[in-house]
């Protein structure tokens, strides 16, 4: 297999027809499976190396990092570079918990992102997953011959990689969603009081366990289940944006705000008194800024006070 190929694979830039290309060369032997899971293994443990410790964070620089280290290694991969390249890896995730972390068991992988980060992977098949702060996604190093199936907690965007013999099934704690190629967003927070699914391309069906049927979403169709009850509407593709380290705001009050931030950056922030604040907001800021930037900002416009309290990890808007 050119190598130059596998590279463009693994760094989500090649064509559709050499994605197929890559995969039926994976599938032709268990030895070539071996070789390309020992690659995308280096080529996650070199975006944590080069990147200063940071997992690849939705930055375009920190992207293109990846580059170097495939010029310097070889077709053939040694052993021993593996195994000192592993135990850096292992060493470094006990060290360094803020960053988005890998664990490996027996076949499987599993990429959690802490609060206020977001991260890119790109599975064995080629589908390339966006997750947003405090999301975590379990997949395993290769996928079976009959379907595709990870499990999703938080929110994830993916791209999939179209297998009409393969199914992509993301399942979460409340529902699982069926497609063959598509790109969407699935918002499955486990303290939030909704399942969010939004299709930007293709199709996807949503399994309702309970319902006697399932729900097939059109592409530009967001569906928000919450109490057993289904309603279809729009939604904006700014959305999105955390996929890029950012935080989009659009037309919310400090109430419904403060909810939203509580939510991305697992902190307790308290309106004394249970004030109601009208005003409405539109905006975006940097994810990596935190929460207290952000409100400090939208204090400069509003008249309320910003208290943070960083030992109890509270803060109070008075």
């Amino acid at each position: 297999m050119n190598f130059d190929l596998l590279r463009n694979y693994l760094e989500g830039n090649a064509s559709q027809l050499e994605r197929e290309q890559v995969f039926r060369w994976i599938k032709a032997s268990s030895v070539n499976e071996k070789e390309f899971n020992n690659l995308r293994r280096l080529q996650d443990i070199s975006i944590w190396h080069s990147s200063g410790n940071k997992r690849a964070l939705s930055d375009k620089k920190q992207r293109k990092i990846i580059t170097p280290v495939f010029s310097r290694i070889a077709a053939i991969f040694l052993l021993g570079i593996l195994l000192s390249v592993f135990a850096y890896r292992h060493n470094f995730l006990r060290q360094d918990e803020r960053m988005a972390s890998i664990n490996e068991t027996a076949g499987m992988q599993q990429v959690a992102v802490p609060a206020g980060r977001s991260a890119e992977l790109l599975l064995s098949d080629g589908t390339r997953v966006w997750l947003n702060s405090r999301s975590r996604l379990v997949f395993p190093d290769s996928f079976g011959d009959d379907s595709r199936v990870v499990q999703l907690y938080g929110e994830g965007f993916f791209e999939v990689t179209p297998d009409l013999e393969r199914p992509f099934i993301v399942e979460t704690e409340r529902y699982s969603v069926r497609v063959l190629g598509t790109e969407f967003n699935v918002k499955a927070y486990d303290t939030a009081k909704s399942f969010e699914i939004s299709l930007l391309s293709g199709s996807v069906e949503i399994n309702l366990a309970n319902e006697s049927d399932n729900l097939l979403l059109k592409p530009h169709q967001c569906a928000i289940i919450a109490n057993n009850e289904v309603k279809l509407t729009s939604f904006d593709s700014n959305n999105f944006l955390w996929r890029e380290g950012i935080l989009y705001i659009d037309d919310k009050n400090i109430n419904e705000i403060a909810l939203l931030l509580e939510q991305y950056y697992d902190t307790k922030i308290n309106i004394e008194g249970g004030r109601q604040m009208t005003r409405r907001y539109t905006g975006k800021f940097r994810l990596h800024n935190g929460v207290a930037h952000i409100l400090k900002v939208l204090e400069l416009q509003n008249d309320f006070k910003v208290k943070n309290d960083t030992i109890n990890n509270r803060i109070t808007i008075h």
